[in-house]
């Protein structure tokens, strides 16, 4: 009889190699177990990443079945991790993992040990909008939002992943949840934080950004609009788009 594991990632390996099964590593073979330290595991999760996407876009499989079978590969890798020893300096490459396979409440433990670890400002605002994506999908969203807001006090040449963390990590998972005033707030105010931000305008990097942030920024502002009609401010709702109501948006 197979293990409980097994048909998962029979399933994944059929979807990778179009059903001819190759050599992807098994999360749960004895002889490599202890070699899954954490670069490991995000170096196999992103393998496995690539290689089920690159499907999904000659349409094999649906998004959908993409990020279940990844979810469930991480999952796989993930079963004999003691989140007690995790060594706090890799403790958001861990949470990286725990992120694709969707358990939340582990990837709240390990990105609250990431934050308190962090030595600088790149790490501690990644790590903390992490952080409060895990808390949003655990129901916890006055806390999430508390913990988003903790991003804000970063030098301005940190403060990049702000919007974007905001807008389309931790938005989708907390709206609708009774604090759709709160995190409109939470998304002007975000917006706000990436007027602030600081890029070199000459390296790659600093052009993508400023090409995307009014996209990204009006995305933000109509959501914003948005959640404040739910919540039944149509004046904060105006306001925020200068004086017309956004239409309904999910």
């Amino acid at each position: 009889m197979l293990p409980k594991w097994a048909g998962g990632l029979l399933l994944l390996s059929c979807f990778l190699a179009g059903c001819k099964f190759g050599t992807f590593p098994d999360p749960n073979d004895p002889r490599t177990a202890g070699d899954l330290q954490p670069e490991v595991l995000r170096r196999q999760v992103k393998g496995a990443s690539d290689a089920l996407y690159a499907r999904v876009l000659s349409r094999e499989i649906t998004e959908a079945q993409y990020r279940d079978l990844l979810a469930k590969y991480s999952d796989d890798l993930l079963k004999s991790t003691n989140i007690e020893a995790v060594d706090p300096a890799k403790a958001w490459e861990y949470g990286e993992v725990f992120r694709t396979a969707r358990q939340w409440k582990a990837a709240e433990a390990v990105y609250r040990i990431a934050v308190e670890a962090a030595k600088d400002d790149d790490r501690r605002v990644n790590d903390t909008l992490k952080l409060a994506e895990a808390m949003a999908h655990l129901g916890k969203i006055s806390e999430a939002i508390e913990e988003a807001r903790k991003s804000f006090t970063a030098a301005p040449q940190f403060k990049a992943p702000i919007l974007y963390g905001v807008l389309y990590e931790i938005a989708p998972a907390a709206q609708g949840k009774g604090k759709d005033a709160l995190l409109a707030r939470l998304l002007e105010d975000a917006v706000r934080q990436s007027d602030l931000t600081e890029v070199d305008p000459a390296s790659e990097a600093g052009q993508a950004f400023a090409v995307a942030l009014p996209h990204h920024q009006r995305n933000a502002r109509e959501l914003a609009a948005t959640l404040y009609l739910k919540a039944g401010k149509a004046n904060d709702a105006e306001r925020v788009l200068g004086g017309k109501l956004p239409t309904m948006r999910i």
